[in-house]
């Protein structure tokens, strides 16, 4: 590889287009001013030590794509913005359902059943990855909204296509893991990842001193963080817009993604969406961490020669207890009424009970449509069909007995506050 210099081929998009992402300025409310510091300290942890040296063609091709991603997302947005502003600006994001939670907690399942909600507004992956149109399409929309019978039509849909069949050809045992398509819904952490506020960009190498400049970041930048993060869902919704249902049990977007466990988010997400249900989804932490670090270490060995599995077994178990930690203090101060708890045995064995549960918390009963569809959201979503995710703790170093005293607040938690064993 250093003989022919592949490396030096594929490079990484910083200074030539730095300036013009910035050329015009949004208005200051969807402003987060330190992107562009985000932006280069990642790219600079991604040049030194273990990824300097380890880094894959593949890994370089993929990190040159996701920051294009970010960087195109963002031009994209500030044009919308600058020229179709009023065409979000009154659009009302309604009391969105915001699943939280530790990874491998059957966040993502929950996630497409709630989404299973013809009412509802679901993030689907071609759209999350490149959420505001261009010129040219944006005068599409203004005549029709996007549907599942024209959403083929978007350029944003072939695009993406494209690099999931790529992803999927390199990574297809990934798919056992988390089954990513282009139709099917997605973290909302891909909205962040256009702020550079994303604990995911982690997954395409060692990133600890872009995690800790995340770890650092002043209440102040959060909200115009999170300020992006609903003027985009704005434009989202202005893109797939539909008539809501006079009973108001519609309407709602069914977001989701364990990154909003990270760095205090769930204040800033209350703070800019006070009437959202949260659904906080648990399971046993030592189950967690030996899903979510083999998840993590294929994701790596996508885009590095070798993956330091010590390393992974050193650090994550720690930040995802010190991230859960956290989110139980905010918890404490925000309304009770606001939170729904979830635990994945009960979302395995009667998932149905499960969402009719979080509706009723919301003071709506399950819609018929969505009562009459829900067999066969649940048919498609047949666990282990690409086959099953096999993983240990000890692959890392690690113990049942030792993770459970890392998360030993959050188990007490759940026991004396929350009434159940984990």
């Amino acid at each position: 590889r250093r003989r022919t210099g592949l490396r030096d081929f594929v490079s990484l998009p910083k200074d030539a287009t730095m300036a013009p992402a910035t050329s015009v300025r949004p208005p200051s409310q969807v402003v987060d001013h330190g992107w562009e510091v985000r932006f280069r300290r990642y790219l600079e942890s991604m040049e030194r030590g273990h990824n300097q040296h380890f880094q894959s063609l593949f890994g370089r091709l993929q990190l040159s794509s996701e920051m294009s991603r970010v960087l195109d997302n963002r031009l994209l947005l500030v044009d919308f913005i600058r020229t179709r502003w009023s065409l979000i600006q009154n659009q009302r994001l309604v009391r969105p359902i915001i699943i939280v939670g530790l990874p491998r907690t059957g966040s993502t399942y929950l996630q497409r059943v709630l989404s299973g909600d013809p009412d509802a507004y679901s993030l689907k992956m071609w759209a999350a990855g490149r959420p505001v149109p261009d010129e040219t399409e944006c005068r599409i929309i203004e005549r029709a909204p996007i549907h599942d019978e024209n959403r083929r039509h978007s350029p944003r849909y072939a695009n993406m296509e494209r690099n999931m069949q790529a992803f999927q050809l390199f990574g297809s045992y990934c798919r056992a893991i988390h089954n990513a398509t282009v139709d099917e819904p997605e973290e909302d952490v891909l909205l962040l990842d256009n702020s550079m506020f994303s604990i995911a960009m982690t997954v395409l190498g060692q990133c600890d001193e872009y995690f800790d400049l995340l770890t650092e970041t002043e209440d102040s930048e959060k909200d115009n963080i999170f300020a992006v993060h609903e003027a985009l869902l704005r434009v989202l919704q202005w893109q797939f817009r539909k008539e809501t249902p006079p009973d108001g049990s519609g309407g709602h977007w069914v977001l989701k993604t364990p990154a909003h466990m990270f760095f205090g988010s769930i204040k800033h997400l209350h703070e800019r969406y006070p009437d959202a249900t949260f659904v906080w989804t648990h399971r046993d932490p030592a189950s967690v961490i030996a899903s979510a670090l083999s998840l993590m270490s294929n994701f790596h060995s996508l885009s590095s020669y070798r993956v330091d599995v010590g390393h992974t077994g050193e650090v994550f178990p720690q930040r995802f207890a010190d991230s859960c930690h956290e989110s139980m203090e905010i918890r404490r101060r925000l309304p009770a009424a606001n939170f729904v708890d979830v635990q994945y045995q009960d979302l395995v064995s009667d998932p149905v009970r499960v969402v009719e549960r979080i509706y009723a918390s919301r003071g709506c009963g399950v819609s018929p449509r969505y009562r009459e569809a829900l067999p066969q959201v649940l048919a498609r979503l047949r666990q282990n069909k690409f086959g099953k995710h096999r993983y240990t703790l000890e692959q890392f170093g690690l113990t049942r007995e030792a993770v459970r005293e890392t998360f030993g607040p959050y188990i007490t938690y759940c026991r004396q506050e929350l009434g159940f064993e984990l």
